[in-house]
This record gives C-alpha cells, structure tokens and sequence, in this order.
C-alpha cells in the first residue's frame, strides 16, 4: 500500500508543479478533439481520491466483492468537478491536500489482504459485458498514474493556441 502511495504521492508532485506555473488565463484551453479544458482536468485529478475514499468506507469491516456501478461512478465525477468549478486552481489544490489526508488514513485502516478483494463494475445497461471485475490492488495501481494522464492532458491544452475565430466571438459578445 505504501509503494501505490508513495507512486501516487510522485504524480501529484509533478501534477502541482505544473499547476503552479500555469497562467491563469490558461486554465479555459483545451485541446483539439478534447471536450474538458484544462481547468477541468485538474478538478477531476484532483477530486478523485474523494470517490476512492468513499471505496475504502466499502471495503472497511467487509469481505468478498464490492459491487459498484458505473453510472454512480460517473455521476459522483462530474458532482466532484461542478463542485469544484468556482474554486481557482490554488484552492482547489489546498482542498485537493485534505482529500489526500483523509484517503492516506482510510486506507492505512485497510489490511494486506483487502488488496486482494475484488471490485465489480456494473455497467451500463446494453453494455457488453454487462459487468468487469478488477482486484482492488489493480484498481490502486491504476490510480497511482491517474494524475500523470490528465497533466499530459493539460499540458496539451495550454500549449495549444485558441482558436483566433473563437476569440474574435467572445470579444463580440462582450
């Protein structure tokens, strides 16, 4: 648990460092072919240990599977990012820092063995399969390089130049 935490811990680092140097007017780019802006991306890296701290109530006093659904899952990403979206960057930052707080003591409660439990995905209906299961130490593995995926994200958006017709209508709407 301490190595997912400590990869985990190096990605945040480098997600930080590069929040810290990102004009402000930036944060609104997004790029080609991406639907989220930058700003966006760094609300959903930095809001997701709240929904993996809502796994470790779960997982704590239980055995066996944990079922999950998608749906839920998708539905509690975007409350996390509309919730966050009045807060600039620092502060989502500093509220980001407690989220971690909070889940590094979730999980510390967590035993060896929970690692080994498994989490079912209910998706969809129609969806095919209907289900996927996942270890929950796979689950954590991909967690700890989840924030590396949306820096790389924001890095294209703000390297990215807007789009000048874009521009010329929001001056004229103003």
């Amino acid at each position: 648990m301490r190595v997912l935490f400590e990869r985990a811990l190096a990605r945040r680092e480098s997600l930080l460092g590069l929040v810290e140097v990102v004009p402000g007017d930036y944060w609104t780019r997004s790029a080609g072919g991406d639907s989220w802006t930058a700003y966006t991306h760094l609300a959903h890296a930095l809001t997701a240990d709240n929904a993996l701290a809502d796994l470790a109530d779960l997982l704590a006093g239980g055995a066996g599977p944990v079922r999950l659904t998608a749906a839920a899952m998708y539905a509690e990403r975007e409350r996390c990012i509309q919730s966050s979206a009045d807060l600039s960057p620092a502060a989502l930052v500093v509220q980001a820092g407690r989220s971690r707080d909070r889940l590094t003591r979730q999980f510390g409660l967590l035993a060896p063995a929970d690692l080994d439990r498994v989490l079912v995905w209910e998706l969809p209906g129609g969806s095919l399969p209907a289900e996927v299961s996942i270890s929950l130490l796979a689950y954590l593995e991909q967690w700890a390089v989840h924030d590396s995926g949306h820096e790389g994200a924001i890095r294209a958006a703000i390297s990215t130049t807007p789009d000048l017709s874009a521009v010329a209508h929001i001056r004229r709407m103003r």
